[in-house]
């Protein structure tokens, strides 16, 4: 299982994002040839395209996976993204979004990966990132996967 949105999913603009999404389901048929899966999402094929997410079966569990980014290193082409802005506004639109995910996908275990806008390579969760993950499970989610500090945090 891949996510595919991060700040750098937009470096090479959009003929990367659209050339990434072909390799990749060209890597999941030949993985289903074989009888494996790989799975990914958080790029989308259209800007009018919902986000992607996951929702996998295996030995009898469901897991939904919904991966988003806070953070592009480029603005252009975020809208074929799962992009959300780190505002207010954007983020209580994301979590309507997310239970409606949910509510349409019955599940398991329901991941949210967030690549996250935090400042890197500081130990200490902030007020503020704490509410928004918490924020996350209380709407929905079982675990949130929040990354990019590039370092463990406490």
């Amino acid at each position: 299982m891949f996510s595919l949105c991060n700040n750098h999913t937009n470096d090479q603009y959009l003929p990367g994002i659209k050339e990434t999404i072909k390799t990749v389901k060209q890597l999941t048929e030949e993985a289903e040839a074989k009888g494996n899966n790989i799975y990914f999402s958080g790029t989308k094929a259209t800007p009018e395209a919902p986000f992607t997410y996951n929702l996998i079966e295996k030995n009898g569990w469901k897991i939904l996976f919904l991966p988003i980014t806070e953070l592009l290193n480029r603005p252009d082409a975020s809208s074929y993204v799962n992009y959300v802005k780190p505002d207010e506004a954007s983020r209580k639109k994301f979590l309507e979004y997310a239970k409606q995910v949910k509510a349409s996908n019955p599940c398991d275990l329901f991941i949210i990966s967030v690549h996250t806008a935090e400042p890197e390579y500081t130990r200490n969760i902030t007020d503020a990132q704490e509410k928004w993950y918490q924020d996350l499970l209380t709407n929905g989610a079982d675990i949130v996967w929040a990354n990019h500090a590039h370092i463990i945090k406490n």
